[in-house]
């Protein structure tokens, strides 16, 4: 079962239907090795599985991330893109997690 932060999905559907205005969405994905006996990813599996998934959104998207960054050994990786690729990538099978990366709104300190 996939785990997907509802703020990311509201901002991705919000960014996608034109109700916010078109800038990438930044987000933390965690991946899976989805082989029946599968174990905790090797930090090479990790980068061989986000690359596949990057592609093949790529290809059926056209379009290219703003942002790729692997953090192999967690088995994860940040990623900013824009709406469609975004809603193409949640739906993945190798996506396991998803949380959004937008930072914190500053307050002002007195």
């Amino acid at each position: 079962m996939k785990l997907i932060d509802p703020k990311l999905v509201r901002r991705v559907h919000a960014s996608a239907d034109g109700g916010a205005e078109e800038k990438e969405i930044r987000a933390v994905i965690t991946v899976q090795d989805l082989s029946p006996q599968a174990k905790p990813l090797a930090p090479e599996a990790t980068e061989s599985i986000v690359d596949e998934l990057v592609r093949t959104v790529r290809n059926a998207t056209g379009i290219e991330p703003a942002e790729l960054r692997v953090q192999r050994n967690l088995g994860t990786f940040v990623i900013s893109a824009k709406a469609d690729f975004m809603r193409k990538l949640l739906e993945q099978s190798g996506v396991y997690r998803a949380t959004s990366a937008d930072a914190p709104r500053q307050s002002k300190l007195k």
